[in-house]
């Protein structure tokens, strides 16, 4: 659990206080903004929830509800992108945040 802590922290510090720029600015990701790497993060994290919660279906519903079927693991991912690339960057921010919280508290749950 410390090293998850510790990977979401230094993530929080990078991205503490990033302006607009920052948050739409091409990412080491091909084709993808820094936004869109933290809004698949958070999208990651919420399907961890599900899993640990017991609640998967649901979360995967939610997360592709009106997409494509895939063709692969990464194209699923980058379909849930896509779904949700205009998001703003602060809600963007937010919902990370609140996922990184929750996941820590589901995986603990499970010990």
């Amino acid at each position: 659990m410390r090293a998850l802590e510790e990977q979401q922290d230094e993530l929080a510090g990078l991205l503490a206080g990033l302006d607009h720029d920052g948050w739409t600015a091409a990412s080491a990701c091909a084709g993808w903004t820094v936004a869109d790497v933290v809004l698949h993060l958070a999208q990651t994290n919420e399907m961890a929830i599900g899993s640990a919660r017991g609640d998967l279906d649901a979360v995967m519903a939610r997360l592709t509800d009106g997409l494509p079927p895939a063709s692969d693991i990464d194209d699923g991912a980058a379909l849930m992108v896509a779904a949700e690339r205009q998001t703003d960057p602060a809600v963007v921010e937010e919902r990370w945040e609140r996922s990184c919280a929750e996941l820590r508290a589901a995986l603990l749950a499970r010990q």
